[in-house]
């Protein structure tokens, strides 16, 4: 067993040892955040072998070096969508149990919790597309201004007119999040106050 108390400093590691096993071996550690989490070897076990191990012991040091690099850059890749999967499912489960309807607009996506859903009408696709399409006007309009805002959105949807009250919170350049409300909600509520 090779114990090694500085990886940074010891390796890459090569050991030739001259006897009839031929047995010579290159070690370099795979280090993420400071941990040695795993190694990558070359070794010989016969005299051809070590013979062109010795030989190209430099390149084959840089390629151990590379692809050491590319595995440390590979975990720490799959870390930070671990992590921001664990943030997304925290921030959607949030958002999924809010009284009020929520709605983030991201780069990429949209999300909607169950009651912003029913606000847009998700049950009539047309409706819901229509205003959909103003939120993330406004949402838009947000990122460029960069700062929150509000907006009263009314729209006639099976013979009734449909009002919806959104807040909108610049959160930065590629998310807005939108508090949506039934204005006939707010007016009640400021009317019974």
């Amino acid at each position: 067993m090779l114990t090694v108390l500085n990886p940074r400093k010891e390796y890459p590691k090569v050991i030739h040892k001259s006897s009839q096993n031929y047995y010579s071996i290159i070690v370099q550690p795979i280090i993420v955040e400071g941990t040695a989490v795993g190694a990558l070897a070359i070794g010989s076990f016969n005299k051809i072998q070590q013979d062109y191990l010795k030989s190209n012991v430099d390149n084959l040091i840089k390629y151990l070096k590379i692809i050491s690099e590319l595995i440390t850059s590979k975990i720490k890749e799959v870390q930070l969508n671990d992590q921001i999967l664990k943030q997304y499912t925290q921030l959607y489960d949030v958002i999924r149990y809010l009284n009020d309807g929520i709605v983030l607009f991201s780069k990429n996506e949209i999300i909607l919790n169950p009651v912003a859903n029913e606000l847009l009408h998700k049950n009539d696709p047309e409706t819901f597309q229509i205003l959909v399409n103003q939120l993330k006007q406004f949402s838009e309009s947000i990122i460029h201004e960069k700062e929150d805002n509000n907006k009263k959105i009314i729209h006639e949807c099976n013979e009734q007119s449909c009002i919806i009250f959104a807040e909108g919170k610049y959160i930065n350049d590629n998310n807005v999040l939108m508090l949506l409300n039934n204005l006939q909600k707010i007016q009640s509520q400021h009317f019974f106050i």
